[in-house]
C-alpha cells in the first residue's frame, strides 16, 4: 500500500518528494535575495551603525620624535553593539617594558572626548624589539567619529608611541 499526499505544487509519495519545476523556476530569485540580505546583515554585525571611525595619528601631549613603542596596522570593528580596537605593538627601546596598557579614546565630530577604555597588552613583559597583540573593547557609541590609541604603564604615565 502506498500513501500519496498532494499539496499545491508538491507531492509526497512514500519517502520521495517531487516539487513542481514551475515553483522552483519562480522561487529561486526570491530565495537568492533573502540569502543576500541575511549575509549583509551578518557582515554588518546587527549593529545598525556601520560608520567608520577615523584614526587620529598625532597623540596630544606626546613627543613623537623619540617613540618607545610602535603600533602597526590598527583594526576597528563595530559589531553587536561594541567597538573592538586591535593591533600589534612593538617595543622600540633596548629595555623591557612591563605591564603596558593600550588606551583608546573616542571622540565625536567636534573633537570632544566621548569615552576612553584600556586593556593590558597580551604579553606582561615586552622585551626589546619584541611585539605583542592588543585588543580593547568598548560599548559602541553612535556619536563616535574618531579615535586615538595610546600606550602607558599600568595606571601610569604615557609611553611615547608612533603609528606605522
Amino acid at each position: 500500500m502506498s500513501v500519496i499526499i498532494r499539496v499545491d505544487n508538491m507531492s509526497v509519495s512514500g519517502s520521495r518528494c517531487r516539487i513542481n519545476r514551475n515553483l522552483l523556476q519562480y522561487a529561486w530569485p526570491a530565495v537568492a535575495v533573502l540569502c543576500v540580505i541575511a549575509f549583509t546583515v551578518l557582515l554588518r554585525g546587527f549593529s545598525g551603525n556601520s560608520a567608520e571611525l577615523t584614526l587620529l595619528t598625532s597623540p596630544s601631549g606626546q613627543n613623537s620624535s623619540s617613540p618607545s613603542i610602535k603600533t602597526g596596522a590598527i583594526r576597528v570593528e563595530r559589531m553587536h553593539g561594541y567597538v573592538t580596537v586591535t593591533g600589534m605593538v612593538t617595543n622600540l627601546t633596548q629595555g623591557t617594558l612591563k605591564n603596558v596598557e593600550a588606551f583608546v579614546e573616542f571622540f565625536d565630530k567636534r573633537g570632544d572626548l566621548i569615552r576612553s577604555e584600556s586593556a593590558l597588552i597580551e604579553l606582561p613583559m615586552l622585551q626589546a624589539k619584541e611585539e605583542s597583540p592588543y585588543s580593547i573593547q568598548a560599548r559602541d557609541m553612535p556619536d563616535a567619529a574618531s579615535y586615538r590609541v595610546r600606550f602607558r604603564e599600568l595606571l601610569g604615565a604615557s609611553i611615547p608611541s608612533t603609528v606605522n
